[in-house]
């Protein structure tokens, strides 16, 4: 009896979790449609933060991406204000099949945004 009220209690607290941590009424949808309809060319990147935070971003360097980092916006602030200001990209992933970058020139306004390659893009996939 005690091993059955125990078990009660442990999926009473792991579902009381799962509820107040926001998980359940995440709105992937309406994320990604406001992020489609507020991020447009020639933005500046801080104005992006805004209509969706990012927290990894990506340099150009050598004739290539580099491999995300954490993004710090006052060191970023600075890296585009010294010499040595590159194109950069932020990463979005909102779900397993909606994912973006969102392209920068050197000055730090939009070029473009372009949907990452996913599971669903491999050859004769058909959702997962």
């Amino acid at each position: 009896m005690k091993v059955i009220v125990g078990l009660f209690l442990v999926l009473g607290l792991i579902g009381a979790g799962v509820w107040f941590s926001g998980a359940l009424s995440m709105d992937v949808e309406g994320q990604v449609k406001a992020f489609n309809e507020g991020v447009k060319p020639g933005m500046g990147w801080e104005a992006v933060l805004e209509v969706s935070p990012s927290k990894k971003v990506s340099y150009w360097m050598d004739m290539d991406w580099r491999l995300p980092i954490d993004l710090d916006p006052e060191q970023h602030k600075a890296r585009l204000a010294g010499a040595s200001a590159t194109a950069f990209r932020f990463s979005y992933a909102f779900s397993a099949e909606d994912q973006y970058w969102v392209e920068f020139d050197d000055k730090g306004k939009v070029v473009q945004v372009t949907p990452k390659r996913t599971l669903k893009d491999l050859p004769g996939a058909t959702g997962y």
